[in-house]
């Protein structure tokens, strides 16, 4: 069974797409409005299957633990998997915290902040660590994309842009921002250019290709369904109908025949949907991709799936 500390977006989506949830840790909240945010949702629409009885929380009918705690070490876990969701604790330190004799693994739904193991589904599976990090919606599109074409063509190197959906960490309005003052602007009024963490994780997955491949980030005012422009100039020739092949057999790469916007993507469980019509070859050495991502349900359905192959 799963835990879940830190019931934002992330924690949220987890709940609904799977029935092993059984504990939900929020610190700061009550018993009422982690009902409130499990029923209603104006991105995800209402979910009927929860029920408030008493003092009690069932959700498909089976009961759901809660907990207010905001020390980890008196969060009364009883399941085997804890799933960090809170953005707060992220390196493997803070993260031991969760363990108390029933706990047997933590995932951190972020990119870590030290040397924690990162697992991307598609590219590369969970083994023995008792803590991992399922890296950042942006990660799991892009590396897959990147493994195919570095083992297939050999990549010299690569640019992309990460045109992302608003998050949490924006302001609905002008306000402080202590980290990015950018970031403290009008998220709906706005496109506001800022980093990624992507690039990072790319030298650590492709050492090989450091300093090789850059990316850039902009934030742009829709709820959900994130868009990656990827740019690659590799060593050998490539061929549109090989590159097709290559990605369409691939378990977490899809390709979409139609032409997409962002808010055909928002409600689906993709992680990296190709635009057929956005992937443009020049002289047989460069390639323009076009590729659509769910930044919340897409990323979760890659999370679980590493759960499940390590099950």
């Amino acid at each position: 069974m799963i835990g879940i500390n830190g019931f934002g977006r992330i924690g949220k989506n987890i709940l609904r797409q799977t029935d092993l949830v059984s504990e939900i840790n929020q610190p700061n909240c009550s018993l009422e409005e982690i009902f409130y945010m499990i029923k209603f949702d104006t991105l995800l629409g209402t979910f009927n299957e929860v029920e408030l009885i008493g003092d009690e929380l069932f959700v498909r009918g089976h009961k759901i633990n809660v907990y207010f705690e905001r020390n980890l070490q008196n969060i009364p876990w009883t399941c085997q998997i804890v799933i960090d969701c809170s953005g707060q604790f992220r390196t493997l330190e803070t993260l031991e915290k969760h363990f108390n004799g029933k706990v047997q693994n933590v995932i951190l739904s972020a990119p870590p902040k030290d040397q924690m193991p990162t697992i991307i589904n598609g590219f590369n599976l969970w083994k023995n660590e008792p803590i991992i990090s399922a890296g950042s919606c942006t990660t799991n599109c892009l590396i897959p994309l990147l493994d195919v074409f570095d083992k297939n063509f050999g990549i010299k190197t690569c640019h992309f842009l990460t045109v992302h959906a608003v998050t949490n960490s924006q302001s609905v309005i002008d306000h402080r921002h202590q980290k990015d003052k950018r970031l403290g602007r009008d998220a709906h009024a706005n496109i506001i250019p800022t980093s990624t963490g992507a690039s990072g994780m790319v030298d650590v997955f492709f050492p090989h290709l450091t300093g090789k491949i850059r990316g850039n980030s902009v934030r742009v005012p829709v709820e959900n369904g994130s868009f990656l422009e990827v740019y690659l100039e590799v060593e050998k020739d490539l061929e549109r109908e090989e590159v097709i092949d290559l990605l369409k057999n691939h378990e977490v790469i899809k390709i979409s025949p139609h032409p997409l916007v962002s808010s055909d993507i928002k409600t689906k469980n993709e992680i990296c949907l190709i635009d057929l019509d956005l992937i443009k070859i020049y002289d047989k050495k460069r390639i323009n991709l076009g590729v659509w991502y769910n930044n919340e349900g897409g990323y979760v359905h890659q999370l679980l799936e590493i759960v499940r192959k390590k099950s």
